[in-house]
């Protein structure tokens, strides 16, 4: 495979939407869309077109019966998922809905249910939320609430976030044979989706004989952190090129140690600080700081932050601003510049920055995000880090900075159009943004000095 080819794609067994994307998604194809027209029956699903509920109804009018004796707080996506697959199971059982090699409850069963290793707390959860679906659901379909638990299990481990093209969730959804990818975190392919289809792409040349690999979590972490998500939800311990890179200052540090380390204190040091014998220490010129304060810190920052999502979601936006300042200013005195913490806040901060439409400070914070944005998610080709170039495009373009803008757009597009394709519409929209910032600085560059004056 060549970078930027589609290695495999598949459609969901089953997949829902997520509470934030319902009434503004439909239901069948996960597209937005301005005419949707909502179930009569339960008034909880949309679709955006007949095709799309034709397509959806030897489902639905069964999950439609069970939907409107549910309360709001029931209407869980884990619930609804479950549901969902319980009921095309017995569908495609007795013959109502088709089973094809690709599209069956086999290859769903045949997924691990990591049973065994799933902590008592999370099992205990796990079954009341199977003893509920028992309930609601008529003996057609109901089976032992130990089985509705292991499938409960099985969504836990091998369901995937489905996501928009810049990266936002919108649902959740079971795809049984993507599912059989294995994890690295440096991965050679990644997952994305088209609407609810999921479309694993080749990042760089695979080949022949060599393992695909995705990666299962957001890779911008350290090591270790990276580790413990990977064994708290998919209970395997990663080996990967990337989680056994010890750094040449030996110490045990990892490179990526960089993204949670606290800053030395030193302006002319560059390096950062690990905590060892009870305090931090600069593992390059030696100075330390106490916990208690970087502490004192940590909590301070993530007590603005939260203030700060309070005051936007209830509309405040200035007041959201200023919080979201003074979290980024005590962050800047305790995470080295390429902290993930710190890029996270800018990101927060840059967002409220662009719904005030306060484009020379969206340009700076944008700016001071990406070192952090490289270093999180090395080898370049990562989507996240090609929608934060372009993002810089649009804001050097709005602050008539062209050279920059092209630069900032010609990096996004080299990224972009090998994680998205280069035929999906997203990324002809960005190739047209490209050509237009390069026909603006050509006519610029072309113009004399007087002329531009």
């Amino acid at each position: 495979f060549y970078p930027g080819q589609t290695v495999l794609e598949q459609d969901p067994y089953v997949a829902v939407l997520d509470g934030d994307s319902r009434g503004n998604r439909c239901d069948a194809c996960f597209k937005q869309s301005p005419a949707l027209k909502r179930c009569s029956a339960c008034k909880f699903v949309f679709y955006c077109s007949p095709t799309c509920q034709r397509s959806q109804w030897k489902i639905h009018q069964e999950e439609c019966k069970v939907l409107v004796r549910l309360s709001t707080e029931q209407k869980r996506p884990t619930l609804l998922l479950m549901l969902r697959l319980l009921v095309k199971r017995e569908l495609q059982a007795t013959g109502v809905l088709p089973v094809t090699a690709l599209d069956n409850y086999e290859i769903v069963r045949a997924l691990p249910t990591h049973f065994s290793e799933t902590g008592d707390e999370r099992l205990v959860m796990y079954a009341q939320m199977a003893v509920l679906i028992k309930t609601i659901l008529n003996a057609r379909y109901a089976e032992d609430v130990k089985e509705i638990t292991k499938d409960i299990c099985r969504i836990s481990c091998n369901g995937h976030t489905i996501c928009d093209d810049e990266l936002r969730p919108v649902g959740i959804g079971l795809f049984p044979v993507v599912s059989v990818i294995n994890h690295s975190c440096s991965s050679n392919s990644l997952l994305l989706f088209d609407g609810k289809h999921a479309v694993v792409r080749a990042l760089g040349t695979i080949s022949r004989g060599c393992e695909v690999t995705v990666s299962y979590i957001e890779l911008g972490a350290s090591t270790n952190s990276r580790r413990e998500a990977l064994s708290d939800q998919y209970y395997f311990h990663c080996k990967c090129p990337r989680c056994t890179d010890v750094s040449p200052q030996a110490h045990g540090l990892y490179k990526d140690d960089v993204l949670e380390a606290v800053a030395c204190l030193d302006p002319a040091c560059e390096s950062f600080m690990r905590l060892s014998n009870g305090s931090w220490r600069c593992m390059s010129c030696g100075s330390s700081r106490e916990p208690n304060e970087v502490n004192k810190l940590s909590t301070e920052a993530e007590g603005m932050i939260e203030k700060a999502n309070r005051l936007q979601a209830a509309g405040d936006l200035h007041g959201a601003r200023m919080a979201f300042q003074q979290a980024e200013k005590l962050q800047t005195e305790l995470w080295n510049p390429r902290s993930v913490k710190l890029m996270r806040t800018r990101d927060l901060l840059l967002r409220v920055y662009l719904s005030l439409e306060d484009w020379d400070l969206a340009l700076h914070v944008c700016r001071l995000t990406l070192p952090a944005y490289e270093t999180a998610y090395p080898g370049s080709k990562h989507p996240l880090l090609g929608l934060q170039y372009y993002t810089l495009g649009k804001l050097e373009m709005h602050a008539g900075s062209v050279t920059e803008a092209v630069r900032a757009y010609a990096k996004a597009f080299d990224i972009l159009s090998v994680t998205h394709g280069s035929r999906g519409e997203f990324v002809r929209k960005l190739r047209n943004e490209l050509d237009q910032a390069k026909m603006v600085a050509s006519s610029l560059h072309a113009t004399s000095p007087r002329e531009r004056s």
